[in-house]
């Protein structure tokens, strides 16, 4: 899904989803493990290589069925007021509420690695919130070039993106 807009009543949002079969790859290779861990456990005589593989292929399925109802209404959007996605903070607006933080009030961004994937956490000065922002967006390019458009030269979400893009493909 690449980035869409939505209009507000200041500005246009520019919506950003993550990458469905981005996430799905590395959690994907663990569900293949544990298949081939759990056959060779269980050392079934009567279990053959077809069955084998539909084994694998129902814990992959499960594995995409799992991101997608995740992911489903995860997104990120950026605007030139700020940038919004889900809250991740167990206080202050609720787990998995969506929230905004202005610009201004971006006070640090941490950041988690999972393998595979490069996940932030971008705080609030004024608010309680802490938006979460997975870099496996399908439009990363169009995510950095928003970012470089509306926060300042001094932003920490902008100085970490640019720290880490810098001389890198998007």
């Amino acid at each position: 899904m690449n980035n869409t807009s939505e209009t507000s009543s200041t500005s246009i949002k520019h919506v950003f989803q993550p990458s469905l079969w981005r996430m799905c790859a590395t959690t994907g290779v663990f569900f293949i493990i544990i298949s081939i861990a759990t056959v060779y456990i269980v050392k079934n005589p009567n279990l053959g290589f077809g069955q084998y593989l539909i084994y694998v292929a129902l814990a992959e399925c499960f594995n995409v069925g799992f991101w997608a109802l995740i992911l489903k209404n995860f997104r990120v959007d950026v605007d030139a007021v700020g940038i919004g996605g889900m809250n991740i903070r167990n206080t202050g607006g609720g787990r998995g509420e969506y929230n905004r933080i202005a610009w201004a009030d971006i006070e640090k961004v941490n950041t988690l690695w999972y393998p595979g994937y490069t996940y932030l956490r971008v705080y609030s000065r004024k608010s309680n919130h802490v938006i979460g922002i997975c870099l496996v967006l399908t439009d990363m390019a169009g995510f950095y070039a928003y970012i470089r458009q509306f926060a300042n030269v001094n932003n920490p979400l902008r100085t970490y993106l640019e720290q880490r893009f810098k001389n890198k493909a998007l």
